[in-house]
């Protein structure tokens, strides 16, 4: 039986595949003409070539229509795991003097959960359908997937035709951010910084500001700092230096990508990771984050696309800023090298067994566990 719906497959994907009426039909065909040739009665083989007429057309009428269908896909917006993706496929065509339907199903990744065919009906006259749905992304990560199969029994309903059209899509599925109502972990972190003299200028040594003076060019400035203005004048680069203004102190949430974790352990730090910086937007705080690749990140955006693509032991590191930071780990032996100020959450391995009473760790965290409690519970060195 397998080798049977292998070809059928085969005959609906590249030509036309007979369906119950359609197989029907043949076998009264060829019982007609094999009667016509018993008995050589004409009006025996008109009638099978009639039929053979029909079965014919009803083979060449859907895949004639599936050539008239153009399809286009809308664009795409990333969105967090958890949350509904939507997604919209328009069809085209020639407007048709008769209704038909179609079904579609569009070929999503296999991490996704596949849908089911959807059904189309165009009406006479009608030149478009669009097809809006949506999928739930169970995992982080970016998606591709090249297609969208449309099939028909229309007009004549005898033989069924599928094709699968060229469709690219991508996006990208942000990690799931936990719905944090308070994290005094975030809050203390941040008004401890605050404190720190040093700090309240580090978040002013980005490229914005109000320019205090022009000065030659060094080796190591920006490219961004240079006024293009002075530097024709003086025949020489010539670099602005901005005026430094005081405000929140940042808060540095460090994912440690660049060691080695279960894979349990470090989808939970990704999501605790993303709800700390979400959290941080919310409530107005300097929050940056750093990965081991790619460094220090201000932006929201650019941090969840971090968050979504990013994989443990890194290759290519970074330098840990020298500034307090709220490190996120699963080696012990990570807590030995942090800044002055900083607060470890380390993160259990069952491989590990339990871990050590006397751990440097401030705090331990469990995947096993409700993330969202352990992520609102107060730092006890801030009690």
């Amino acid at each position: 039986m397998r080798w049977i719906k292998g070809y059928t497959r085969w005959l609906e994907l590249h030509w036309a595949n007979p369906a119950y009426a359609g197989w029907v039909i043949m076998g009264l065909t060829a019982c007609f003409w094999l009667a016509a040739a018993n008995t050589l009665a004409g009006w025996l083989y008109v009638l099978s070539g009639t039929c053979l007429a029909v079965l014919a057309s009803a083979a060449r009428l859907p895949m004639m229509l599936l050539k008239q269908i153009d399809l286009s896909r809308s664009p795409m917006y990333s969105v967090s795991v958890g949350e509904t993706l939507s997604l919209s496929v328009t069809l085209s065509g020639k407007p048709k003097s008769y209704a038909f339907y179609l079904q579609c199903q569009d070929e999503l990744p296999a991490s996704f959960a596949a849908i089911p065919w959807h059904t189309v009906e165009f009406y006479p006259q009608q030149e478009q359908y669009v097809w809006n749905y949506g999928v739930i992304p169970q995992n982080r990560g970016a998606y591709h997937w090249d297609a969208v199969h449309v099939r028909t029994e229309a007009p004549l309903g005898l033989f069924r035709c599928q094709r699968r059209r060229s469709l690219p899509a991508s996006v990208l599925i942000y990690p799931e951010i936990v719905p944090l109502k308070s994290c005094p972990i975030l809050d203390e972190f941040s008004t401890a910084n605050a404190l720190i003299p040093e700090l309240l200028q580090l978040n002013q040594l980005g490229n914005d500001g109000t320019t205090r003076s022009v000065r030659p060019y060094r080796q190591g400035d920006s490219r961004r700092l240079i006024h293009w203005r002075s530097s024709a004048k003086y025949n020489e680069l010539r670099t602005r230096e901005l005026e430094v203004i005081a405000g929140d102190s940042p808060v540095i949430i460090a994912l440690d990508s660049g060691d080695r974790w279960t894979e349990e352990n470090f989808e939970s730090a990704i999501i605790a990771a993303a709800s700390l910086f979400h959290y941080g937007e919310q409530h107005g705080m300097a929050v940056q984050l750093w990965t081991a690749g790619a460094g220090l990140q201000q932006h929201y955006v650019a941090a969840l696309e971090t968050l979504a693509l990013i994989s443990s032991a890194e290759t290519e590191q970074t330098d840990l800023p020298n500034a307090p930071v709220l490190w996120l780990t699963e080696s012990s032996h990570s807590l030995q090298s942090l800044p002055p100020g900083s607060i470890s959450m380390l993160w259990s391995s069952p491989e590990q067994g339990q871990i050590e009473t006397n751990t440097k760790a401030d705090i331990v965290l469990s995947s096993e566990m409700n993330l969202e409690q352990q992520l609102q519970e107060r730092l006890a060195r801030y009690s």
